[in-house]
Parts: C-alpha cells; sequence; structure tokens
C-alpha cells in the first residue's frame, strides 16, 4: 500500500427535528439567512451562486447515515461529528439552512435520486462509475480497513486471511463489493469459505462483533481508530494495519444541480482557506485525511486524485 502525505482536519454539530430521521444544523436560524447572506462580499456571491429555489427556501436538505463517528454520529438530540462541523461552517458562508435529515446508507442514493434531499453527504466515496450518474463535491481522503477484535484471535492481517472467516460491513457500499470478489477468490483457490454479514449501519455490525457474530468489519479506517480507541476504553477493538480501496469522500448531487454543486465546492474551498477546515478536522484526530483547497475538487477521482 502507498503511504500518504499528512494532511489536515474537521468537525460541526447540528440539532435532531422531530423523528428519529430528522436533524437539523444548528448554526443559525433559516430566518436569518436572507440578511446574514452577504454580510461580506464572499458569502454573497456563494448566496448569488445558489439555485433560485434556494435562495427563495433558504433550505438545502443534506441527507446523511449518523452512525459512522468521527464523521457523523447521533449523540443526545444532535448528530456530531466531522460532517456536521463542516456543514455549519457551509452554512454560515452561504446564509442558508442545512437542514439534515438522517436514514439508512442503503436509502441515501435513492432519496437523492428522487430528489427527496439535494445532496447526500455522507460516507460515500468519489468513483468513476458513480461520476455517470452523480457530481461529487470531494472534501475528505477515505481509506478503508478493518476493525477486529482486540488481541486479533483470527489474526486477520490482510484480504486473504478474511477466508473462513465471517466478515461484516455496511451494505451497499464499496466494502461489500470487495468482500464479495474476495469471497469468490477463497472459493477459487481452494480454502475455506468466508461468509459476508451484511448490515444497515457501523452500530448493527458493533454490536454483531461485540456478540461474537462477526469476526471483521470492513470500513472506514477513521472511523475504525475512532471506535477502537473509545468502546470501553480502548479495550475491545482494534485496526488492522492494512489499507484497502484508497479513496475520496464526497458529497453526491445530481448531475443537473450544478449551482448547487458549484456554490458548496465554492463554500467548501472558503472553509480550507480560513482554516476552520483544518480546526474541525484536529478536534478528531484525523488530519492525516485533510484535502488542500486545491483538492477540493469536483469529480476529482480519476482528474487528479486520489
Amino acid at each position: 500500500m502507498t503511504t500518504r502525505r499528512a494532511r489536515r482536519r474537521s468537525t460541526l454539530p447540528l440539532v435532531l427535528a422531530g423523528s428519529l430521521l430528522l436533524a437539523t444544523a444548528c448554526s443559525g436560524g433559516a430566518g436569518d439567512a436572507a440578511s446574514s447572506a452577504g454580510s461580506t462580499g464572499t458569502d454573497r456571491e456563494i448566496f448569488n451562486m445558489l439555485p433560485d429555489s434556494i435562495k427563495k427556501s433558504k433550505v438545502i436538505k443534506v441527507g446523511v447515515s449518523p452512525n459512522s463517528p468521527p464523521l457523523i454520529h447521533a449523540s443526545g438530540d444532535k448528530n456530531v461529528g466531522i460532517i456536521p462541523d463542516l456543514a455549519a461552517e457551509v452554512e454560515k458562508k452561504m446564509g442558508v439552512k442545512l437542514e439534515i435529515i438522517g436514514m439508512d446508507y442503503a436509502g441515501l442514493i435513492p432519496a437523492l435520486q428522487a430528489k427527496r434531499i439535494d445532496i447526500n453527504w455522507s460516507v460515500i466515496n468519489d468513483t468513476e462509475e458513480r461520476q455517470e450518474t452523480m457530481d461529487f463535491v470531494d472534501f475528505l481522503r477515505s481509506d478503508h480497513g478493518l476493525l477486529l477484535h482486540k488481541g486479533n484471535p483470527k489474526n486477520i492481517t490482510d484480504a486473504d486471511s478474511l477466508c473462513g472467516t465471517r466478515a461484516g460491513t455496511v451494505k451497499g457500499g464499496l466494502d461489500q463489493v470487495f468482500l464479495e470478489e474476495q469471497k469468490k477468490k477463497c472459493a477459487a483457490e481452494g480454502k475455506p469459505e468466508m461468509e459476508i454479514l451484511l448490515y444497515n449501519n457501523r452500530l448493527g455490525i458493533q454490536t454483531a462483533m461485540q456478540s461474537g457474530k462477526v469476526d471483521s468489519f470492513l470500513g472506514i479506517k477513521p472511523s475504525h481508530q475512532y471506535q477502537a480507541k473509545t468502546v470501553k476504553d480502548g479495550t475491545v477493538f482494534e485496526v488492522a494495519d492494512a489499507t484497502f480501496l484508497p479513496g475520496i469522500f464526497g458529497m453526491a448531487l445530481l448531475k443537473d444541480n450544478t449551482r448547487l454543486r458549484d456554490a458548496m465546492q465554492a463554500a467548501l474551498k472558503d472553509t480550507v482557506r480560513d482554516g476552520e477546515y483544518t480546526k474541525i478536522l484536529d478536534r478528531y484526530d484525523i488530519g492525516s485525511s485533510a484535502l488542500t483547497e486545491d483538492e477540493i475538487l469536483v469529480n476529482g477521482v480519476g482528474n487528479g486524485l486520489p
């Protein structure tokens, strides 16, 4: 695996509204958005980039899967983590409200396609295949890895050592595809069968691992590191050294929503430029996953990233 250069960090909190599936960014009321937009030249410029419908409503609907700390997770009546913190900074710069709507990971792309949300801002990788139907505003590096039981009793060190074990992941993502290919490889090489267990979110896999139903969890390495450090004071899990699926996280938008896409890119670049992006990532100890201002690209994978 290649070794990445040192990078920076970011974060933001949001208030849950009403149901378990809805949470709203708490950086400021939507009623104040019109007056706050344009309070500086930069804010007015970004506000004017927005689609007319959003200028009128002062609301951007953002879909998330709030089960991936430190990027985003529920804590009491709030969503906390890097994505909520970044969203709060973007909200200030745009002068509109980012309404956070929680749902299972597998439902995010269908919700975007049905226009129930404007942006899928969750743990979704920018890929050239996905760029055929969506545009991405890249915001973070996203290496994937394996979460293991403390002490690694199954001696899992790489993909081939998953043969004969029970591997879990969140359904509907690149990790599922990777595990399915590895399962075929185990069979083709005459090795013991690998069992794949799919869950709706990280919490489901964590619970299954703690009950002994799953041997490993393929997912986002920064989230694994957070869980290994925090669950029962670091006595339950550890993270394998191996890195899989190096990539880039991006906010996903429909391809015809170019004005919102470009406004989000401009606001995020501004957040990097003023140093808030770095402060946020530093709070969660994942500065090595940061992008530079020049790397906050639209559809950057295949066009200079990773």
